[in-house]
């Protein structure tokens, strides 16, 4: 899925291309309907024929989560790989990934890729886990640590990051993907707290690597402000859906309230972080009963 992001999708797609893993297609679904994408994309398909479909989507923007639904509707695969645009793989990535899956149980419903920011050694994500058991926020595993093989053993994920992943697609007959109110964030923690309730889960596949250039998806400090907010809103939805009441009360008002807007607010570390936590309760409470029904009012099975 792509949206604004003609200049990585360049710089991804020779790497795509070069993959030693050859038996994949490749899906564009572009969020803009940007005309330097389709025109790109468009010559890459008379070298490479049928492997690769650019996708106009014509609902306009629906962000991280409802473009890659869209995308996946035209995957065929067995394996189904989400990457951001602003991607690049090494040689074996895929190939890796697909190896893994097949020493796996089916129990194993997606691979998670060890994360690199960029071209360097550092951690972006090797998956996600909760920050305090006793509550139900995430972080990335490894971020920003010197990669020097410390999760070189692959592992059980509580969650996953979201700029590179391969799930089964049989994934699909047992839920939905992704929720697209949602937008941006949070997303992925939904899927894996949803898959974990079924009785599946992710490993890590520390083999296949990515590089992840995190680059900025907004522009001005106010738009920051906006999209932390709904990140905040999506993780209580996410929170209530999938947990006891007990969780999301510990995490609405220890989590959020008492350390992130009073606790800031008191102490003075990063006050102006307290206003989009604030701002993410207040649209919680406000757009509740928007997410009170499923995204999809029947399994997602293509």
């Amino acid at each position: 899925m792509t949206y604004t992001d003609f200049q990585y999708l360049k710089l991804l797609f020779p790497t795509i291309l070069r993959q030693s893993f050859r038996d994949f297609e490749v899906i564009v679904l572009d969020n803009g309907q940007n005309v330097s994408v389709q025109e790109y994309v468009t010559s890459l398909q008379a070298e490479c024929h049928e492997r690769i479909m650019y996708v106009s989507n014509t609902k306009g923007d629906e962000g991280y989560p409802g473009g890659n639904v869209s995308a996946v509707r035209y995957a065929k695969g067995e394996y189904v790989m989400i990457l951001n645009p602003d991607t690049l793989l090494e040689k074996q990535t895929i190939e890796f990934l697909v190896q893994e899956f097949s020493k796996q149980s089916k129990e194993v419903m997606v691979l998670v890729p060890k994360i690199l920011i960029r071209r360097t050694d550092i951690i972006n994500s090797m998956g996600m886990r909760r920050v305090r058991p006793s509550e139900n926020i995430y972080t990335n595993i490894g971020y920003l640590e010197r990669d020097v093989g410390q999760y070189d053993a692959p592992q059980r994920v509580d969650a996953f990051d979201g700029s590179a992943l391969m799930f089964r697609r049989q994934l699909l007959q047992h839920t939905y993907l992704f929720d697209p109110r949602f937008f941006f964030g949070n997303e992925t923690v939904d899927l894996a707290e949803r898959m974990s309730k079924l009785g599946f889960y992710a490993r890590t596949c520390p083999r296949a690597v990515v590089r992840h250039f995190l680059r900025g998806t907004v522009a001005s400090s106010k738009q920051n402000d906006r999209y932390a907010a709904i990140i905040v809103r999506n993780a209580l939805i996410h929170t209530l859906r999938n947990t006891d009441r007990g969780m999301f009360f510990r995490t609405l008002i220890i989590g959020m309230c008492v350390r992130n807007i009073f606790g800031r607010l008191i102490t003075g570390q990063n006050r102006r972080m307290a206003i989009p936590y604030l701002k993410g309760v207040l649209m919680f409470i406000k757009q509740l009963g928007e997410f009170a029904n499923p995204p999809f009012l029947s399994k997602q099975s293509s």
